[in-house]
């Protein structure tokens, strides 16, 4: 008998609990309705809720700006390599060309050594005996003093279109 006592003193217990609980909710939330709790959180809700609309207003803006900036940057690098094959173009272009020219003149510098060479072993050489081979060797010496001079301004052109 003991038991069973215990066990509906226990039970019985647990039902005032329980009552009290529901009760003390119930005057919460009256208490809570009273001072406005419900609207006041909405209303907070809504303010945080316009705060956020407002930053993913900006954000969105900062982010089409941004794209904006990608899409310029984007055509600006497309017109600098553009930009850039043609002056790579230009660059191997002139590149040639002055391989050319170096080539032109390392050939008359050449040339000239050449007529030097036989200048001087014209100049070597005894005067002929004879009026007519003396005019010969005359005229080739003139011919060849005039071909040195030519060689020495197309040297002195490529020289200075060289530098």
């Amino acid at each position: 008998m003991r038991t069973w006592t215990r066990t509906v003193a226990g039970g019985l217990t647990l039902l005032l609990l329980g009552g009290c609980a529901a009760v003390e909710t119930y005057v919460g939330e009256r208490r809570d309705l009273a001072a406005g709790g419900p609207e006041a959180r909405i209303q907070e809700a809504q303010g945080r809720q316009a705060q956020a609309r407002t930053t993913n207003m900006a954000l969105q803006r900062q982010v089409a700006e941004v794209q904006a900036q990608q899409t310029a940057l984007s055509r600006d690098l497309q017109a600098s390599q553009a930009q850039l094959g043609e002056l790579n173009r230009k660059l191997a272009g002139a590149r040639s060309a002055t391989a050319a020219q170096r080539r032109d003149y390392d050939r008359l510098v050449a040339r000239q050594k050449q007529i030097r060479q036989e200048l001087d072993a014209l100049a070597r050489q005894p005067q002929p005996a004879s009026a007519i081979d003396a005019s010969a060797q005359s005229l080739k010496l003139q011919q060849m003093q005039d071909e040195r001079d030519a060689l020495q301004r197309q040297i002195d052109a490529l020289q200075q279109a060289l530098s």
